[in-house]
């Protein structure tokens, strides 16, 4: 009987151990899915976009700042590092990030990895031009065309923070409702 207490004791310790860590996991993980959500975005405006949208419920990095040629760009190790450490990585598509394709390739095998754009506009509603491109990507030219990447967006930001779905969805028809008007206003 002396050696099934202890074994018994340890057993029990065992167990009490096992459920703390669990709890503590739990707790965790609870609270990671609480933070805002760290997205990182290729272009000033497509990081406006994603703050507009998601509000408190997002961090934004933005890769590229103010005068930066995205077509030219290439990711540096800084880069990668803020890339590998995002939990949604977002950028335009339809070649803007040129040089970019390979990282975001690589990055959609093992993390939510989204061309918003291609998402959100089809190709027959682009500029066509005579560069090694086709198309233009530069969509936030045309606010109608942009406004088209907010519900994207918006299901984006929702699959990965859904307790944030609903303040989501009410910012994203704000911020759409904003371009509509601004689209308007430049179409008279």
């Amino acid at each position: 009987m002396s050696r099934s207490a202890p074994a018994s004791a340890l057993l029990t310790l065992a167990s009490l151990a096992a459920l703390t860590t669990a709890q503590v996991h739990a707790q965790t993980d609870a609270a990671e899915a609480q933070a805002p959500l760290d997205v990182v975005v290729t272009v000033g405006m497509l990081g406006d976009l994603v703050e507009q949208v998601g509000g408190d419920c997002v961090a934004v990095n933005t890769m590229m700042g103010p005068g930066i040629d995205p077509h030219l760009y290439q990711a540096s190790a800084r880069d990668v590092h803020d890339l590998d450490r995002a939990e949604l990585i977002l950028y335009s598509g339809f070649a803007l990030e040129g040089q970019l394709g390979k990282v975001f390739d690589r990055f959609s095998r093992i993390k939510p990895t989204a061309a918003v754009s291609e998402q959100a506009v089809g190709d027959d509603q682009l500029i066509h031009t005579q560069d090694a491109y086709g198309v233009d990507p530069h969509l936030w030219m045309d606010a109608g065309l942009w406004a088209r990447n907010v519900p994207v967006i918006a299901d984006l930001l929702g699959e990965q923070r859904p307790h944030c779905t609903e303040a989501i969805q009410q910012r994203a028809e704000a911020y759409q409702a904003s371009l509509a008007e601004l689209d308007d206003w430049i179409q008279a």
